[in-house]
């Protein structure tokens, strides 16, 4: 290194701002080439280059200790915090000697804050056959998928899960397999999801059945992946999945008060699952527990930031809907608005967890028939999700999509119009046959059948249809309730009642194949407007269609 090279160092030293700590990346890419910087990474936990060039200055570890100290607290913390699909590990800087993997985790936090997918680019080519570097390249495919580098961001994933295999790690295996399956799913590939899923949930058992002190299976992994299996349809899987939180150890010490809530929520979900019937005083018991905890986190200055983060939003609306679902609507919107009143004081308006959750609770307010209230929220979410994104993010368009349902809803066609048309264009950018595209479709259906374009609406319905079969599978939810949809569609536009109750009865067996049983709300939903088309034409079955 030269002496103006360590002369920068020196001086930066001084006085860390955010600036230098950025600039950091660009100057090590001066003092040292990519392959240089990384040949520490093949021999851990041998100090890399960078560490061995500038240690014997005075202030040089100085100046490391505070750009990592920068970087956890800065970054690489608050990136994790807002993570609410993928599962990241930070790596933590609390000893004095820097490994390579360490420096090119501090390398890759700068280069994502910065901007500069190049330096990201290279870092995974370059590092990629190193070993040990299971979770620095998940967390890479992470960093892509933000960006919609979705095909580096598989590649990520698959190098990373290639090296736990390798080193017999179970526990990154499973996180690995469960980032690929949310990354296939954002992308629209639900059966590949579906299998990686699969993957995740077998890891996940297999640890739960070692027992061993040094084994832990983190809570997130669990929730995430009963998640998805509920949303897939995958009834018994969920069921299994939340079976092992509920019985074993899922965490450290250190979140013995989130474990404690997260295991009575898991408990409730589980008998919710086994078609138990949930008390209102078990909710509210839970609820309880999780405002209190809430309380606790927000008169703690030193852990409110770090604590009021993406997995509470996703516990609060898991308890909103089960609130909805015993028909306690008000109970559900007072938990989510105590929720937003603190997020909103802890991390202000602009923030983009606040953002997160503005939609989230968004999405749930137009579940229930608030589309007035959940277009305020979701038009705010949007102005946040673009300055922090740009337009063509895919929570961009997702916004889009459910502002279009909200002025569907409240009969303002043009509008409406106009947010389906720019979600589907940026969906379609992702994957033409993307199950969005599907729903934006069936939305564009009504439009059509609304303006008396019947030709269009039904050859649109049909495109909506086709696309759920391909992506979703033949037996998936999605796809159930597309029928559904579209035997309310035949009816609209006149066609045969004989047709529409054919759907329905594809529904219902479609239910049926994924374990609901003949009492399930869903179920009975179905035979009560196949009774009532089969009562229209006069057939006979549809006294056996309400007597179910």
């Amino acid at each position: 290194m030269s002496d103006v090279s360590k002369s920068v160092i020196v001086t930066a030293a001084k006085g860390i701002s955010t600036s230098t700590c950025l600039d950091l990346l660009e100057t090590i890419k001066t003092i040292l080439p990519y392959e240089e910087v990384l040949e520490g990474a093949s021999s851990f936990p041998k100090p890399s280059h960078i560490l061995a060039v500038i240690d014997g200055l005075d202030k040089g570890q100085m100046y490391l200790n505070s750009i990592q100290s920068y970087v956890y607290h800065s970054i690489l913390k608050p990136w994790n915090d807002r993570q609410n699909m993928f599962v990241t590990c930070i790596l933590t800087f609390q000893n004095d000697t820097v490994n390579g993997l360490k420096t090119l985790s501090v390398l890759i936090a700068l280069a994502y804050k910065k901007g500069d997918i190049a330096c990201l680019e290279k870092i995974a080519d370059q590092c990629q056959h190193y070993a040990g570097v299971g979770y620095l390249m998940s967390n890479l495919g992470v960093m892509f998928s933000e960006r919609m580098e979705y095909k580096k961001s598989e590649t990520c994933f698959a190098t990373a899960k290639n090296c736990f295999e390798h080193e017999h790690d179970h526990l990154g295996n499973a996180v690995a397999s469960l980032n690929l399956a949310i990354l296939h799913k954002l992308i629209g590939n639900e059966e590949t999801a579906q299998v990686w899923c699969d993957s995740a949930a077998s890891l996940c058992h297999d640890i739960s059945m070692r027992m061993t002190s040094d084994v832990h299976l983190p809570w997130k992994v669990l929730r995430r992946l009963a998640d998805l299996f509920q949303e897939f349809g995958n009834y018994k899987r969920c069921q299994d999945i939340l079976q092992i939180g509920v019985l074993y150890d899922i965490s450290g010490a250190d979140e013995a008060p989130t474990i404690t809530l997260m295991k009575r929520l898991m408990a409730l979900q589980l008998k919710e699952q086994n078609g138990e019937k949930i008390q209102g005083e078990e909710l509210e018991g839970v609820a309880s527990q999780f405002l209190e905890f809430l309380d606790r986190l927000c008169t703690d200055i030193g852990v409110k930031q770090e604590l009021l983060n993406a997995d509470l939003i996703t516990t609060a609306i898991i308890l909103a809907k089960m609130y909805r679902d015993i028909n306690h609507l008000e109970e559900a919107c007072m938990l989510l608005k105590k929720l937003e009143a603190k997020y909103l004081l802890v991390h202000g308006r602009t923030h983009c967890l606040y953002a997160s959750l503005l939609y989230h609770v968004g999405r749930f307010k137009l579940g229930v028939g608030k589309a007035g209230e959940a277009e305020i929220m979701l038009k705010q979410a949007l102005e946040i999700f673009i300055y922090y994104f740009g337009n063509g993010h895919r929570m961009v368009a997702s916004c889009k999509s459910l502002l279009g349902t909200c002025a569907l809803l409240k009969g303002h066609s043009r509008d409406a119009s106009i947010f389906l048309t720019e979600a589907l264009t940026l969906f379609k950018r992702i994957n033409p046959h993307h199950p969005e595209v599907a729903e934006i479709l069936l939305k564009f259906a009504d439009l059509y059948n609304e303006e008396g374009n019947f030709q269009s609406a039904k050859k649109t319905m049909q495109e909506a249809l086709d696309i759920f079969n391909s992506a979703c599978g033949e037996d998936s939810p999605k796809t159930a309730s597309a029928y559904i949809e579209a035997a309310a569609f035949s009816q609209k536009v006149r066609e045969s009642r004989a047709s529409a109750a054919d759907k329905v009865k594809k529904a219902i067996d479609i239910f049926l194949k994924l374990g609901l049983q003949h009492d399930h709300p869903d179920v009975m939903i179905c035979r009560s407007l196949l009774g009532v088309l089969q009562l229209n034409m006069g057939s006979d079955e549809a006294e056996e269609q309400f007597t179910e």
